[in-house]
């Protein structure tokens, strides 16, 4: 008659059997200190190695789904400052960059007096001048009542001057690409807006506050497999 023995040791990895070991341990201990600290995956892109580099460095079978999921994890933790959560982060970081944030920069007036400030919607990005003048604005060139015939556009760029009161102060030059009219007014509006939050540093919190400084970051969703449109859904019929 055979005997069960029963073996008292304890598995230490849960990640033993899953044949990816080293992966799921990383995985662990990132996830302990999302719980501890309250925090979730995504956020700013921190310096972190590349699939491939990952991969080979630290022995980890890795695809593009898991690469993925690791980093918005990593970036999660990015801005902890604790030394324990950096000991750990420091393992992915890609070489030559570090952990150690630089200081943002901050926007300021130039030697010829003008500034140089971006805004951005959708796909379009605008990058802008801001020097004082009589109100002249220029996109690519060409003056603003031709480059936006729509009123609503033209309305929308100047919209930070009349909020604070700086209508025809300020000439602009801005250089414009990517997505439509529409999206390049709203971007215009942020860069000019910000553009005058520099030149006169007392109109930043009306403007912070008018949600003029903040890009708008929303954009188009996708179309899906097997549908029309984005949400739109095709007619199912039982019979």
């Amino acid at each position: 008659m055979f005997r069960l023995l029963r073996h008292s040791s304890t598995l230490v990895d849960p990640g033993y059997f899953t044949g990816n070991a080293q992966y799921y341990q990383f995985l662990m201990s990132i996830n302990e200190q999302l719980r501890q600290h309250k925090t979730g995956p995504g956020g700013a892109n921190g310096p972190w190695m590349s699939q491939n580099q990952m991969a080979a460095m630290l022995n980890l079978r890795l695809n593009k789904t898991k690469y993925d999921d690791l980093v918005q994890r990593l970036n999660g933790l990015y801005p902890v400052q604790e030394e324990s959560v950096k000991q750990l982060l420091r393992q992915f970081v890609s070489v030559g960059f570090s952990l150690d944030k630089e200081p943002p920069k901050q926007l300021q007036v130039d030697e010829l007096g003008r500034t140089l400030t971006y805004g951005s919607r959708k796909t379009a990005k605008v990058n802008a001048y801001l020097v004082r003048g009589q109100g002249l604005v220029y996109i690519n060139g060409t003056n603003m009542s031709e480059y936006f015939p729509e009123l609503s556009h033209r309305q929308s760029i100047i919209e930070p001057f009349l909020k604070t009161d700086t209508l025809c102060k300020y000439n602009v030059w801005a250089f414009a690409q990517g997505s439509g009219r529409p999206s390049q007014a709203n971007a215009l509006s942020v860069a000019v807006a910000r553009g005058i939050a520099v030149h006169e540093p007392d109109t930043k919190q009306k403007l912070q506050d008018l949600g003029l400084l903040t890009i708008d970051v929303r954009q188009v969703e996708r179309k899906k497999t097997n549908q029309p449109k984005a949400r739109k859904k095709i007619q199912w019929v039982k019979r």
